[in-house]
């Protein structure tokens, strides 16, 4: 994912994070982790057969400049640190010649509680973003609102955590290449500044070849689809604090975001075995379709800039993605009900050469 931009501070104004980039032949780098937990319920024909959890563990390194009046060049490498899919309490899958496939239905739970487990780098994103007008760049001119487009490419990584590599360790991520769309407004009001906005995440399909921990090859040449997005987002940055005399000028303040975020994804083609406990072999290793889903996630982002240069940022959101059928030849779904959750943080280090500031 990209990282946050940073926010401008001028006297005492200041911008939303969604809608600010550096000023002219000035630049940011950033580093940031976070972890990201969804607990999910598996149920067949409204009966449960077993219980998984996501968690990612992920750290990014940015690198943010702006190489016109208005314009900005992003740079963001992506790594997980650690991706897991556990499963509990879940029951095998059994052929069922009534229905012509799998079940889960009452049938002996898994002697053991089986856990996916990936790592390694994503693929790096490069970004351009231009705001055709801004209560910041151009304020003699006495725009009252910021806009913000962004346009990125993700080229796609050697892993992913539907695959393993010669080394016979999973990947992690989505592993495909993706276009990435943003669109953002944001107005000052008083000390606040709500702020609107719409991304889409396009995943491109990619082959792949299966292969097991040892290196075996299981399958070659598949043709893996990951889940497009598209998010709309919402919140009010508020301005709790500022001091521009702090640290003989260099200023500190503090600021405050709540946001919501509602989000539509795509069906996905993706290898059977990896999003389910157990399957039957006839489709283990092969292509199956997830279903579309939407997801609902809300919290804030606590910024504390210390000094003009160095931003620290926080976030804590809660949220859950809905019901999703996990792998078309079985009737097997997510339930709904269960929180996740995605805590984060990072540091931004603020290149603002004073030589070029105004007196």
């Amino acid at each position: 994912m990209i990282a946050a931009l940073s926010l401008l501070l001028s006297g005492s104004a200041f911008s939303a994070d969604v809608t600010e980039i550096p000023p002219f032949l000035r630049g940011d780098i950033g580093i940031g982790y976070s972890v990201t937990a969804i607990p999910d319920r598996l149920f067949e024909d409204n009966q449960p057969v077993g219980r998984r959890r996501s968690i990612d563990h992920m750290m990014d390194y940015s690198g943010t400049f702006g190489f016109a009046p208005g314009f900005a060049l992003s740079l963001s490498l992506p790594h997980y640190a650690s991706s897991r899919i556990h499963f509990f309490d879940s029951q095998r899958m059994v052929y069922d010649p009534n229905l012509g496939t799998g079940t889960m239905i009452d049938t002996d739970p898994l002697s053991a509680d089986p856990e996916i487990h990936g790592i390694g780098a994503g693929g790096t994103w490069i970004t351009v973003a231009a705001t055709p007008f801004s209560e910041t760049t151009f304020a003699p001119r006495g725009d009252q609102i910021t806009w913000l487009i962004r346009l990125g490419y993700q080229f796609k990584d050697n892993t992913a955590i539907w695959t393993h590599n010669d080394n016979g360790k999973r990947g992690a991520g989505p592993g495909s290449p993706g276009l990435l769309i943003e669109s953002f407004f944001s107005t000052t009001n008083g000390m606040s500044q709500p702020w609107i906005g719409v991304s889409w995440d396009k995943r491109f399909p990619f082959e792949a070849d299966i292969q097991d921990e040892n290196g075996k090859s299981l399958a070659t040449d598949l043709t893996i689809q990951s889940a497009s997005s598209v998010i709309l987002s919402t919140g009010l940055s508020i301005e709790a604090l500022n001091i521009p005399s702090f640290a003989d000028g260099l200023g500190t303040a503090i600021i405050i975001d709540p946001r919501v975020r509602f989000g539509y994804h795509s069906w996905a083609d993706v290898p059977s075995g990896v999003s389910l406990p157990s399957v039957l072999s006839i489709s283990q290793n092969s292509i199956v379709t997830q279903s579309e889903t939407s997801s609902l996630w809300a919290g804030f982002n606590f910024k504390w800039r210390i000094i003009r240069y160095l931003d620290w940022d926080t976030n804590l959101d809660m949220g859950t993605p809905f019901a999703r059928q996990l792998e078309h030849p079985y009737d097997v779904t997510t339930g709904m009900g269960k929180l996740g959750w995605e805590i984060g943080t990072g540091l931004t280090f603020r290149m603002r050469d004073p030589l070029f500031d105004k007196r």
